[in-house]
């Protein structure tokens, strides 16, 4: 069983771990980054700031498949896909499934955008202002009546 150290300490179990020891899980809890935030979830802040009603990983835009989009932007029919090994699983059949997940998006009428997460933590910025061109082509052509 893990404890936190404060736990430890509530529990009264702190004072008995050897003072090398107790040094040591110190020494690593400094070492562990603090707030760092999954470059998806970073991504979805991102892009929520500037579309409101974005949404977080939404089930059901594909009926009869239970996979889901990571981020959706339901006014502009986007959908972003957030890549990479940890999404893919270091798997060729993840890296394939995550091509047919697409092509099913694209076949049922959304657009879709596909990002991993050297260029979201590199180029946040413009990765965000892709996503807004594509938004802005799409909300100006629905005002026309134009299909986008």
């Amino acid at each position: 069983m893990r404890i936190s150290v404060s736990q430890a300490k509530k529990m009264g179990v702190w004072n008995k771990i050897p003072q090398n020891v107790q040094q040591k899980i110190l020494d690593r809890q400094e070492r562990k980054p603090v707030n760092i935030l999954d470059p998806q979830r970073m991504l979805f802040n991102a892009v929520k700031a500037k579309v409101p009603g974005a949404k977080w990983e939404v089930k059901g835009l594909v009926p009869g498949r239970k996979f889901r989009a990571d981020i959706f932007i339901p006014s502009s029919n986007i959908v972003i896909e957030f890549d990479g090994y940890r999404h893919h699983a270091l798997s060729k059949r993840g890296f394939q499934k995550g091509l047919e997940r697409q092509n099913q998006f694209v076949a049922h009428g959304f657009k879709v955008l596909r990002y991993y997460a050297k260029q979201v933590n590199s180029d946040l910025d413009r990765v965000i202002e892709e996503i807004m061109e594509l938004h802005d082509f799409t909300m100006r052509s629905i005002k026309k009546g134009v299909p986008a």
